[in-house]
């Protein structure tokens, strides 16, 4: 196996830093990982591993705004869709040699594949603690610190300074820039999300998406209700969805438990079994 670091070219011209996991046989396809808010790409370096180890290749990428990634004047949070996933998409299918694409997308990742405009090239969408997050969705007292922070906080931040400070309030292990805080505290005042009229996107891409998507939530998760995890599923209308919303019980998951090397027995391979199946699906169609 090799890890290569490759630079995404985004059609307005930003550059972000990614690298690129190859498998020692050949590949039997290849998977993007888009990441959450404020969380690097290294964070995914263990799953990527595993897939690589289980001969798929691996794109992983840093939007930009997070890390090391350069800054545009006033990044906006839907350029992480319509440009750096759309990207990372792109540099997929050129890297691929033709195998098929996955994308498995972690909480934003999976909120803003439907905005770019090559998500149908993917074979299989894979959603893991993703969520539409209207604000009135949460339990109190939850509700009232995401009240407080997108309602405020954010808001307030993007008047006052052009530095986020997620670290420092929990949010990830990287600050961001307020201009994409703002967006996120006004997406997240409506019950649509995103696609709220409001906000000009078209929903049309996220519905039209026809293949198979695997949705993972978790009870324990306090970022995602219930309701929120199934407002994105009903976002993606068109998918064959497999929703696995999970009851945790004694084995916490959290927001960020699917990504640390101790889900490889469980999670990690219910996944990759479910890839595999997708993959053979569509390489030898009835």
């Amino acid at each position: 196996m090799s890890i290569s670091t490759i630079t995404l070219q985004c059609n307005d011209g930003v550059q972000l830093p990614a690298n690129f996991y190859q498998p020692e046989k050949k590949a039997k396809g290849l998977v993007i990982i888009a990441s959450a808010l404020a969380v690097p790409k290294k964070f995914y370096h263990h799953l990527a591993l595993y897939f690589a180890e289980s001969q798929y290749s691996v794109l992983t990428f840093d939007y930009r705004g997070v890390a090391d990634t350069p800054l545009t004047k006033k990044p906006r949070l839907a350029e992480w869709g319509t440009q750096d996933i759309q990207a990372a998409v792109t540099a997929a299918g050129e890297l691929s040699g033709g195998e098929h694409l996955f994308l498995v997308g972690h909480s934003i990742g999976g909120q803003l594949v439907g905005l770019a405009p090559s998500a149908d090239k993917l074979a299989g969408i894979v959603l893991v603690a993703a969520s539409f997050p209207y604000w009135k969705r949460f339990a109190m007292p939850g509700k009232l610190k995401v009240g407080l922070l997108f309602r405020v906080i954010a808001p307030l931040f993007n008047l006052l300074s052009s530095t986020f400070p997620a670290r420092a309030l929990g949010m990830g292990s990287s600050h961001l820039p307020s201009s994409l805080m703002a967006d996120w505290a006004a997406w997240m005042g409506k019950d649509n999300y995103l696609l709220d009229k409001k906000f000009g996107f078209d929903a049309k891409r996220y519905n039209s998406l026809k293949q198979p998507l695997l949705a993972y939530g978790f009870d324990d998760d306090t970022l995602v209700p219930k309701a929120s995890f199934e407002k994105i599923l009903s976002a993606y209308s068109s998918a064959s969805i497999e929703n696995r919303f999970i009851e945790t019980k004694n084995t916490p998951v959290g927001h960020l438990g699917f990504f640390r090397p101790s889900a490889k027995d469980t999670f990690w391979l219910d996944t990759l079994a479910w890839i595999n199946m997708v993959n053979e699906e569509r390489s030898n169609p009835v």
